[in-house]
């Protein structure tokens, strides 16, 4: 009898687990298509909680990875790590911030940095974030991946 009440508790357990995890997101380390290089992400239930995609999601990965490799393997490793945290590698990202400045753009880069071209366009905000990264290095950024 004991044995049966052990098992009946674990199975109901297990049922529990499966459903919480089935209905809230979890975090993956997933591959970059043809890059060496790993992303970790969040993989969500339901997808009408999923940040949208920019149409170029691969190619923003390829320029991120272009552009920093000059510093490395581990810098380019930041930035593809801190950028989706940042804006979900959406070129669109726009942020309003209460210091009455912006963010733009796959890297979210402030108003303060006083660039006058499209910060919405992909490739200038990446380029423009790894003169900001080689002038300051990683402070310019407080995704929850920019540590």
């Amino acid at each position: 009898m004991k044995k049966t009440i052990f098992w009946f508790i674990v199975w109901m357990l297990t049922i529990v687990f499966v459903g919480y995890m089935a209905t809230h997101q979890s975090e993956i380390i997933s591959p970059l298509p043809n890059t060496g290089f790993y992303l970790r992400t969040t993989v969500y239930a339901d997808e009408s909680d999923h940040p949208a995609y920019s149409e170029t999601w691969e190619d923003v990965s390829k320029e991120i990875i272009e552009v920093f490799s000059i510093e490395g393997k581990q810098a380019t490793e930041w930035a593809l790590r801190c950028f989706y945290s940042e804006s979900g590698w959406r070129e669109e990202a726009y942020n309003f911030n209460s210091n009455e400045t912006d963010d733009r753009g796959i890297a979210q880069i402030n108003s303060v940095h006083g660039y006058s071209g499209d910060l919405h366009d992909y490739k200038y905000n990446i380029r423009k974030a790894l003169e900001i990264y080689q002038r300051d290095g990683s402070v310019a950024w407080y995704g929850s991946q920019c540590d």
